[in-house]
């Protein structure tokens, strides 16, 4: 009886000590993989709560320092890729902005080159004409004043060509080419703006 009893206590003390590796192991141990598995799918939220004691309790720790910073390195990342993205988002509308107000300069700086082609150039050359017929007319009665309207046409020819040159300058000016970037700003604010009373810095 007292071999079965001394058996039976020695099992009990065998399954209690066994219960309190367990607890003091195992079970720790298993925590800590669970947390960790729960860390490597994305969950940042959940603490690491481990009982234990010596190195696995430090080893927990680390763990649960580990995920703090993470935590705060992920949420530091989130905020920089909403403002990254609020700028990209800005950027692009003030790009687009520019561009309506390239497309319509463009095309007031074409009307502007319609209407004074229309208003200088072919006017111009409505009067040369309109002078030709009176030139010729004239070469038949009276010499002179064909000489004097024939250097009416020449003075209105040169008028032209100064004119369509300028035309010709002001649409791509050879000095952007020549000179490069800054010097052709200056010369177009030189030419056009200063004279007009508007003042510049370059």
């Amino acid at each position: 009886k007292q071999a079965i009893i001394l058996g039976g206590i020695a099992v009990i003390i065998v399954l209690g000590l066994g219960w309190i590796v367990e607890q003091l192991t195992v079970r720790p141990v298993v925590a800590l993989r669970r947390a960790t598995a729960r860390i490597k799918q994305g969950d940042l939220e959940t603490p690491v709560r481990v009982r234990s004691q010596g190195e696995l309790a430090r080893l927990a720790e680390e763990v649960e320092s580990m995920r703090q910073q993470l935590h705060e390195t992920v949420s530091s990342l989130d905020y920089l890729n909403d403002s990254l993205a609020d700028q990209v988002q800005e950027r692009t509308q003030q790009l687009r902005t520019v561009v309506a107000r390239l497309m319509q300069a463009q095309e007031e700086e074409r009307r502007r080159v319609a209407r004074d082609l229309h208003d200088e150039t072919a006017q111009g050359l409505t009067a040369l004409g309109v002078i030709l017929d009176a030139v010729a007319l004239d070469a038949m009665e009276d010499r002179d004043r064909a000489l004097k309207g024939l250097r009416g046409v020449r003075e209105e020819v040169r008028r032209l060509v100064a004119e369509t040159r300028r035309l010709a300058y002001a649409l791509r000016p050879s000095v952007l080419d020549d000179a490069g970037l800054v010097p052709a700003l200056r010369w177009c604010a030189e030419a056009y703006l200063e004279p007009n009373g508007v003042q510049v810095a370059l």
